[in-house]
């Protein structure tokens, strides 16, 4: 499901083996929006009832910012939100990856409370990048190019369904993101 905002903002498949949805928003305040339409059950709901079984659902997809500098940093948010509805950066109940002063920082949202961190030594953001986040229980794992980058066990979700969701808007200009493909499956 893609959710275009603005004056001619547009999300269409291109290279990359065809597998690539580009976000891009042709001029300022236009934004793009990918969300999943499936919700994956949060893990720690799975094990709850006592049952001892905790997964994780891992969240993994490639993608690049082709143009960094435009991107409004503040919103722009790439990771899991609760139940079916956008997510963006100042969302509540969020787990993923945001940007700041175009360097990665790491997010976990419950209820209004959050933990946020750093990426530490970021990739070159405009290459393709693998992203990854395993989120379980009592923990949030996040990674780039198969490196852990931050760890959250505060503010997790606990009780909302995940969904997939990528949001982003122009500052000033064209802003392009380019997704995929992206994979979200339950670890036992």
């Amino acid at each position: 499901q893609t959710e275009l905002v603005g004056t001619g903002a547009v999300a269409t498949l291109i290279g990359m083996n065809g597998k690539m949805a580009r976000l891009n928003c042709p001029a300022a305040a236009d934004g793009a929006r990918l969300n999943s339409l499936k919700t994956f059950q949060n893990p720690a709901v799975i094990g709850a009832s006592g049952q001892g079984i905790y997964k994780k659902t891992i969240l993994e997809w490639e993608m690049t910012f082709v143009t960094l500098a435009n991107i409004v940093q503040t919103t722009a948010f790439f990771g899991f939100g609760s139940g079916t509805a956008f997510a963006l950066r100042t969302t509540i109940d969020i787990c993923g990856f945001w940007l700041d002063a175009s360097a990665l920082q790491t997010v976990t949202d419950f209820g209004g409370t959050e933990t946020v961190n750093a990426s530490g030594s970021d990739p070159t953001l405009t290459n393709i990048n693998i992203y990854k986040i395993v989120a379980g229980a009592t923990s949030a794992e996040f990674y780039v190019n198969g490196v852990l980058k931050q760890t959250h066990t505060a503010n997790l979700q606990t009780n909302e369904p995940l969904s997939v969701s990528f949001y982003v808007t122009s500052v000033t200009g064209a802003a392009q993101v380019r997704v995929g493909p992206v994979r979200c499956y339950l670890l036992e």
